[in-house]
């Protein structure tokens, strides 16, 4: 090999690499027109306030502070990550469309889609309408009201837009270490039923019988520890709900009888369950397998032979 032509390789090699550093430069910066434009990563930094999602005539509110709510519910504890993060993390992909009569077509004209406004210190931070679609499940279009640019986003914020009240709220009915639960107190109205699981040194204990259970308690307990929902009852349907005699009460104690948790659940008519926590308005719903695997009756963990507790 010629020296000239080792010469041409080192030089084509060297403005190879400074194209790739300069392309990783520009690229970890995030120096685009459309990142310079929305900066998303700076309004993640920033103290989030709120955030408002309004589609039509559906509102999420999402309010920070020491506890996020949304609607006047309890949000989930990490919606402020979730929202902070999904900001960070997004991406503006190209400019799809400069023409306006282009917005009701890609489902950002006014009326369409859905507009978020991120609030911090009572100050608008940033505002923007998101299309219910994108070109893949993963991305949307955006426009800023008022701008005729159109861009396509990517991540996960704008499927964080589509959420719905329920999807933001805390779902986590109970939160407990299952090894500090020591007694299960179960009362079936109906069936007349009531008997308690008591944790013994090795193993857990029907009482009144006094006999050791059978099958797995241990997944029972931990259903209990860490119950979450499913969703909630629609308000047509909670105010309809009796709690005086619900299909089954559970009672879960800690050591020295300290109160874990006090559940009550109504069957649905259907399938799963209605829970409801003691001194707690929120009615939750729960799935089937999840009702199941807590409502046991006696004959599921003892061979009924012994003293009658009905009545």
């Amino acid at each position: 090999m010629s020296d000239r032509l080792v010469r041409n390789l080192i030089v084509a090699l060297a403005v190879l690499a400074a194209g790739y550093a300069l392309v990783r430069f520009v690229a970890s910066r995030g120096d685009d027109p459309a990142s310079a434009a929305f900066d998303l990563a700076a309004v993640a930094e920033v103290e989030i306030d709120s955030a408002v999602f309004v589609a039509g005539d559906e509102r999420v509110a999402l309010r920070g502070g020491s506890n996020w709510t949304v609607n006047g519910y309890e949000a989930t504890p990490e919606a402020g990550d979730v929202l902070a993060r999904a900001l960070e993390q997004a991406r503006m992909g190209q400019l799809v469309s400069r023409n306006p009569a282009n917005h009701e077509r890609l489902g950002v004209a006014e009326g369409q889609g859905r507009h978020l406004t991120i609030y911090s210190g009572g100050e608008g931070r940033l505002s923007l309408i998101v299309s219910e679609e994108g070109r893949s499940f993963d991305d949307a279009y955006v426009r800023r009201p008022g701008d005729d640019e159109v861009w396509l986003l990517r991540g996960n914020l704008a499927d964080l837009t589509r959420k719905n009240v329920d999807g933001w709220r805390n779902k986590q009915i109970v939160s407990a270490v299952a090894e500090e639960i020591q007694r299960l107190e179960f009362v079936y109205p109906a069936e007349t039923q009531i008997f308690t699981l008591v944790r013994d040194s090795a193993a857990w204990r029907v009482d009144p019988w006094g006999e050791e259970a059978t099958g797995d308690v241990s997944r029972l307990v931990r259903e209990v520890a860490s119950l979450r929902a499913i969703g909630f009852a629609p308000d047509s349907v909670a105010e309809a709900l009796t709690w005086e005699t619900p299909t089954a009460g559970v009672r879960a104690l800690g050591p020295g009888g300290a109160m874990i948790a006090e559940l009550a659940f109504i069957a649905k008519d259907d399938t799963g369950y209605y829970v409801k926590l003691k001194d707690d308005p929120v009615i939750y719903s729960v799935s089937q397998f999840s009702g199941d695997q807590i409502l046991k009756r006696a004959g599921d963990l003892i061979s009924l032979e012994g003293p009658d507790t009905s009545g």
